[in-house]
């Protein structure tokens, strides 16, 4: 007789059948592979929209254009900026969250978008779920700034001013980084003002420049031309370290107020979904783009601060300041108007 016995047929069949799934799946990560490198090699095949949230002309949509022409030459196809306003940043990047996930609509999402997320009840995207995180831009340090009536040049005797009289803060709204941050402040610090809401920057700034109202939690960019031409009077920023084109104006924590640190950040997002290839080649391209000197020079110059940073590590941030934000809305009592 024969030494060894013929294998049984379902044995056969049982060894074959894990094979072939082996086989098949290694199959489909190569095709997945090549099918990324596809998609990168491919990406952009047309023009990309990115889309600002906000009215022409504010700290976003500055942003936005110094980063899409550079953009354009590097990319090799139109990077337009699409401005799509409406419920504090809402609108526009909702229409972004629902865009397919190729790289070709983009978001330039700020802290106001974080902010907004948590203060309405009802939010038809979730920032940390629904976008991919591409690109970090930079912050905008806020400043406390006064009008040149009020006897305060320090945080200090300013929150004594709030003890022996009545002083009035702008906002750019209800619920801004501007409003959160001086509530914020002023738990910290155990003072109270009277909050004035506007429609906008604008107005806020030129009611504080009128001296309608006292006092303003301001991003450096907007106020720092009248800080230069003595129209306001800065007393603190809300960094954690000091801004450089205030070189003599302390840190809210180094006047005193221990742990206190606010900005107003800018990046690009992605929906969710977007491959990694292309959000990589984005990462890429926009940190070159922000590295230009012409315009990392034309940003500094305006108060902003320049800052490479991974996706990961802009959506780790993205994370932090929605828990923060979060943290205030809740302790200041804010609703949306």
């Amino acid at each position: 007789m024969f030494p060894w016995r013929l294998p049984r047929l379902d044995v056969i069949k049982g060894d074959y059948m894990k094979h072939l799934i082996t086989w098949r799946g290694f199959l489909a990560l190569l095709l997945c592979t090549f099918s990324g490198i596809a998609v990168a090699q491919a990406f952009p095949s047309r023009q990309i929209h990115l889309v600002v949230a906000f009215p022409a002309g504010g700290g976003a949509d500055v942003l936005a254009r110094a980063v899409a022409q550079k953009l354009t030459a590097s990319l090799g196809q139109p990077v337009i900026v699409y401005n799509r306003v409406g419920s504090s940043g809402i609108v526009g990047s909702d229409s972004v969250a629902k865009s397919p996930p190729d790289g070709h609509t983009l978001l330039l999402v700020s802290t106001t978008q974080a902010i907004a997320s948590k203060l309405y009840a009802k939010v038809p995207f979730d920032l940390a779920k629904n976008f991919a995180p591409v690109a970090f831009i930079g912050t905008a340090p806020l400043v406390l700034v006064v009008h040149p009536s009020v006897q305060a040049r320090t945080l200090g005797e300013f929150i004594d001013q709030t003890k022996v009289r009545q002083i009035s803060y702008a906002s750019a709204a209800n619920g801004t980084v501007g409003h959160l941050s001086m509530e914020m402040l002023k738990s910290m610090a155990k003072f109270d003002m009277l909050h004035v809401p506007y429609r906008g920057t604008a107005p806020a700034t030129n009611d504080l420049l009128g001296g309608q109202v006292d006092a303003m939690m301001d991003i450096l960019p907007n106020a720092l031309p009248y800080i230069k031409a003595g129209r306001m009077h800065a007393l603190a920023v809300t960094s954690f370290e000091r801004a450089p084109d205030l070189p003599e104006t302390p840190t809210v924590a180094q006047a005193g107020i221990s742990g206190f640190e606010a900005h107003n950040w800018y990046g690009v997002l992605a929906p969710a979904g977007t491959p990694a290839s292309i959000i990589s080649k984005l990462n890429s391209a926009i940190s070159a783009a922000i590295a230009e000197p012409d315009v990392s020079a034309r940003l500094t110059g305006q108060g902003y601060v320049v800052k490479r940073m991974t996706p990961e590590a802009f959506g780790a941030l993205i994370d932090k300041d929605l828990i923060n934000w979060d943290r205030a809305i809740k302790v200041s009592g804010t609703k949306p108007d």
